[in-house]
């Protein structure tokens, strides 16, 4: 079986205050888990012979410590195949922006098993 991890950023293009935080933070939260957790739509973002597992870890936070802040959504999504997993960066960040009433902008990037274990 081939690993092959992810890492995921979705960050607000506007800036939130304090008092918005946790309903901004929750709704990113809901987007990523209704994308990553589906088998359905998962399956409609990668490309993989043979899945036999993904798991998906979420963090959020503002981007810095001031009355407003964008918050960023980072998420890691390791994969198990038979062969390298394929991530479609295009769809998944459609599916991501059709669960959220804000505009934001998507990341990714491969995280090579080096950068996991140091």
């Amino acid at each position: 079986m081939v690993r092959t991890t992810y890492f995921l950023t979705v960050c607000t293009d506007d800036s939130f205050d304090t008092d918005a935080y946790m309903q901004t933070a929750r709704e990113l939260v809901e987007a990523l888990e209704t994308v990553l957790g589906s088998p359905e739509t998962l399956q409609k973002i990668v490309t993989a012979d043979g899945l036999s597992r993904a798991i998906t870890e979420v963090e959020v936070k503002q981007v810095t410590h001031a009355p407003e802040s964008q918050i960023v959504a980072r998420a890691v999504l390791e994969c198990e195949a038979a062969q390298r997993v394929q991530f479609d960066k295009n769809a998944f960040s459609m599916a991501v922006r059709d669960g959220l009433a804000f505009s934001v902008k998507v990341n990714k990037r491969v995280i090579n098993a080096s950068e996991l274990s140091g």
